[in-house]
């Protein structure tokens, strides 16, 4: 399954790719899905940075870690398999920064693997989950565009 995404933010595509890299704007951005987000790791977020995250959904608790961290250009996370409902997943997303006239266009590309009892609601999943995204997008772009 694979859900995606776009939103044009009128900000540099530096500051763009910052935003997204700090995951614990999380709560802010997709409170549909996440009650918190912090980081683990010391120092500067860049490449392996780790997030610990809680989701609304049967509060299934784990992380996230940048696997990809190229910045202005690309974002690429991952985190193993959590149990939720009747079933698991595992996520791994991806944000590309693409500067255009006026700002910064923002690729996001999703695949969550489903098992379990999980992977028969797929196809209703995608479809609540890519209307969600959009409404994320923006929410991003609203608080990226009010900062600057």
């Amino acid at each position: 399954m694979q859900i995606v995404g776009d939103v044009m933010v009128r900000r540099p595509a530096d500051v763009v790719f910052d935003f997204f890299a700090d995951m614990a704007r999380l709560p802010d951005i997709a409170p549909e899905d996440f009650v918190s987000v912090a980081r683990d790791t010391p120092g500067p977020i860049g490449p392996s940075s780790r997030f610990t995250y809680v989701m609304k959904r049967a509060r299934a608790k784990s992380t996230y870690v940048w696997e990809t961290f190229e910045r202005p250009t690309r974002l690429v996370w991952s985190g193993p398999r959590v149990g939720i409902g009747p079933g698991w997943v595992e996520f791994w997303g991806e944000y590309l920064f693409e500067t255009v006239e006026g700002g910064t266009k923002v690729h996001a590309r999703f695949r969550p693997r489903l098992g379990g009892a999980n992977r028969f609601f797929a196809p209703v999943i995608k479809v609540r989950n890519t209307l969600v995204l959009a409404r994320q997008l923006g929410r991003a772009r609203d608080l990226m565009e009010r900062q600057g």
